[in-house]
């Protein structure tokens, strides 16, 4: 996960700021995979939010 916020981070794909007064923010999860190779063997552990 943290592999996955300094991409974004870096990448500039979001940027953290405060709410409007009476508003919610959207729901969002992380989702996890092992990305395995011909063996079965874990080659990279992903993270994506969802």
């Amino acid at each position: 996960m943290q592999e996955e916020l300094a991409q974004f981070d870096k990448l500039k794909v979001c940027n953290l700021v405060d709410l409007p007064k009476g508003q919610h923010a959207i729901n969002t999860k992380w989702v996890f995979k092992c990305k395995k190779d011909d063996n079965g063997v874990v080659v990279r552990n992903k993270a994506r939010l969802s």
